[in-house]
């Protein structure tokens, strides 16, 4: 109590500069009063006295007025309601400036203790006085003194009346002070599930936001899974041995959390009601309230406060709740959007590294496949693979040229000086990256310019491209015409009536068609142990 007294105040409240304020209008009020009752004691003749007080009053007042100053409040306010109160009981028939001014300080400025005291004190200083008339006068003069009744009904009034509208005030102030932290704090968790996007964070960091800024008393998050609703996130130490243990309820369960996932609106219970379930790691617990987490029109998880005093959730708590649990809910589509969203990135991205290799695969057997037909066709065909226009005529030559093999080595075109000038253009010839040949050309008088160049390089692509065309088109009238000779040779099968007769059928043809100079077949199941000139077959 005395420590309080002396404590200084610090922090410029609304509540703390009105108490100043107050207490200051008080004080000069106070010391007017006095001086105006004073001076009527003087004029009656306690010269002395009156003189003695007055001094004594103007020291106490400037004495409070330097314990504001200096930072004080509760030191003043005591002083002052002291002095008034001293003052209304020593100055008898004027008492109702005092006493009013008595009740009004401390029905403002102190607890409902000292408010009770001051008044019971003024008043019934005022019902003294009056008793002490009724009992010199007699009752049948009570009428005469309707002046001190007047001032004991007026001052019973005004202490009512004082401490019934500083109650209005008092919670009025509070309740506009909670609402404005209950604002602030749903802003500050509304910022931040804004900018989250990581679902475990978000939860983590939400139950530890909200119980700082509401002062709860334990606060964790469940998630609705199937038929159980999920703990995955809870405050403390004992919140940690929860989520270890993989605490859960199940929905529709006669629990909090389960009544709140089943009809997705907050439930209250205290720690008498049937509903609440009791969590020994828990004990303080007076009141619990669960707020559905809602995504649209399903619930989908839900926030669980608990309080140590009773009756704890208002109604501007449940709302500014509500908007909370709003907030997270959007926040959690969010970071799932998000997710989904990574998860879909992640695997159009594997998507794609697949197809660039299985394109890198077919690329690579096309250049092979390309290599390995146009290596065949080459040295299967017996024309001629080159040639050269020399002086307007144009004859078979195979022979590479230097440009013309640092054309198709290098992939690139290679422009060779003569004469001093570009005077010789060499392009590769390619068919799906694969070099199948090459293309020189030299202008004539005139230099290579890279007209002539792109020029060259179009006629080149168009080449290898009807170069493949023609030589699969050969390959396949060669394959016809191989298919017909075979269609031929088993049609002659028709005509044969013994095995010799197949035998020499198949044998004279192929040799025909191959232009073999020897044939043999050898009919025969060989044994294991038979030798290449070993014994008949069996």
């Amino acid at each position: 109590m005395i420590r309080q007294l002396l404590a200084r105040v610090h922090d410029e409240t609304a509540m703390t500069v009105m108490r100043r304020r107050f207490i200051r209008i008080l004080d000069g009020a106070g010391l007017l009063v006095l001086l105006l009752v004073l001076l009527l004691d003087l004029l009656q003749g306690g010269v002395a006295e009156a003189a003695g007080l007055l001094l004594a009053m103007v020291g106490i007042g400037i004495v409070i007025q330097v314990l504001i100053w200096m930072g004080y409040i509760e030191l003043p306010a005591l002083v002052l309601i002291a002095t008034l109160t001293f003052a209304a009981l020593t100055f008898g028939q004027s008492l109702l400036l005092p006493g009013l001014l008595a009740v009004i300080s401390a029905g403002i400025l102190t607890g409902f203790g000292p408010y009770l005291l001051v008044s019971a004190l003024v008043i019934g200083k005022q019902a003294l006085n009056v008793v002490q008339m009724v009992n010199e006068t007699g009752a049948e003069s009570l009428l005469n003194f309707g002046g001190q009744f007047g001032i004991l009904i007026s001052l019973i009034i005004v202490s009512i009346t004082t401490r019934y509208f500083l109650n209005m005030m008092v919670r009025a102030v509070n309740q506009a002070r909670r609402n404005t932290q209950l604002m602030e704090a749903t802003n500050e968790i509304g910022q931040f599930t804004a900018t989250t996007l990581n679902l475990d964070k978000l939860f983590n960091q939400t139950v530890e936001l909200v119980k700082d800024r509401f002062g709860f008393y334990h606060v964790q998050i469940f998630m609705v899974n199937g038929d159980q609703a999920e703990l995955v996130a809870s405050t403390g130490e004992v919140g940690q041995r929860l989520l270890a243990n993989k605490h859960r309820l199940t929905v529709g369960s006669n629990s909090v959390i389960g009544q709140v996932t089943r009809v997705g609106r907050p439930v209250i219970a205290s720690s008498t009601d049937a509903g609440h379930h009791h969590n020994p790691l828990l004990p303080e617990t007076r009141t619990e309230m669960a707020v559905p987490i809602l995504d649209g029109d399903k619930t989908i998880g839900a926030i669980d406060l608990q309080s140590t005093q009773e009756d704890a959730f208002q109604t501007e708590d449940v709302q500014a709740l509500r908007s909370m649990a709003d907030l997270i809910g959007a926040a959690i589509r969010n970071a799932r959007l998000f997710e989904s969203q990574q998860h879909s990135l992640a695997e159009q991205e594997r998507l794609y590294r697949e197809s660039e290799v299985n394109l890198k695969e077919i690329q690579r057997l096309n250049r092979e496949l390309t290599r390995t037909g146009w290596s065949d066709f080459v040295r299967q065909s017996r024309r001629l693979s080159g040639i050269t226009l020399e002086n307007e005529q144009i004859i078979p030559d195979n022979q590479w040229t230097d440009s013309l093999l640092r054309a198709a080595q290098q992939r690139e075109v290679v422009v060779q000086q003569a004469n001093g000038r570009a005077g010789v253009v060499a392009v590769p010839v390619m068919l799906r990256g694969e070099v199948i040949g090459a293309i020189e050309v030299e202008p004539g008088h005139n230099a290579v310019s890279q007209d002539t160049v792109e020029m060259v390089q179009a006629v080149a692509q168009r080449l290898a491209s009807t170069l493949d065309n023609a030589r699969l088109y050969e390959e396949a009238q060669e394959a016809t015409v191989q298919e017909q000779r075979v269609n031929q040779i088993v049609s002659r099968y028709q005509t044969a009536t013994t095995v010799d007769d197949l035998l020499q059928i198949t044998l004279t043809e192929l040799s025909e068609a191959l232009g073999a100079q020897r044939g043999a077949i050898r009919l025969g199941v060989l044994q294991e142990d038979d030798q290449p000139n070993g014994g008949e077959a069996q």
